[in-house]
């Protein structure tokens, strides 16, 4: 039997870390390659789970409304520390925005995240 796929959902680092977590709770022991990526999201993941629920939730409510789910993920995966960054994170998307919409998704995000 196929599998069929109903809906593809963005996902982040956070996010497929915290599955893999969950996986492990379940069962006894993730495959190799689970356990690699699990072992280098450990390694690159700079937000916890509050931090991570509430700037997501933050970014979705700022009403820009060509920035999808899709981007926020981007951004929550790399967290960019100033615009320059912000813009490089996003220069890969057929996203235009403007100037004041970069500088909203970066004071959101510099006010969730420590520097």
């Amino acid at each position: 039997m196929e599998a069929k796929i109903s809906e593809q959902l963005p996902m982040s680092c956070f996010e497929v870390r915290e599955y893999l977590v969950r996986l492990t709770k379940e069962s006894t022991e993730l495959g190799y390659r689970a356990g690699k990526v699990l072992e280098y999201l450990n390694s690159v993941i700079e937000i916890d789970t509050k931090t991570h629920n509430t700037l997501k939730q933050a970014l979705l409510d700022l009403g820009i409304a060509r920035l999808r789910e899709r981007h926020v993920v981007k951004l929550l995966d790399i967290v960019p520390r100033d615009v320059q960054t912000l813009k490089g994170v996003l220069s890969g998307e057929a996203l235009v925005l403007k100037q004041e919409e970069f500088d909203q998704i970066q004071q959101v995000i510099n006010e969730h995240v420590a520097k």
